[in-house]
């Protein structure tokens, strides 16, 4: 899932941001840095699950 949240959503968010010009920027920018922090997020939060998921079924290896 994060990988499909970075090259999905993140990467194309990213390179907008990217071809701005900073004397210049669109009357969106505001919204736009937003949905590429609230993009940020959303990765943080399925790589953090995948790890603790990971971790879970590790301790419920037979030992």
């Amino acid at each position: 899932m994060s990988f499909v949240v970075s090259n999905v959503w993140k990467t194309p968010q990213y390179k907008v941001i990217l071809a701005w010009d900073p004397d210049a920027l669109p009357a969106s920018w505001k919204a736009d840095r937003q949905r590429y922090f609230t993009i940020n997020w959303i990765q943080l939060v399925t790589t953090w699950s995948a790890f603790i998921l990971f971790l879970i079924a590790l301790l419920e290896l037979p030992r």
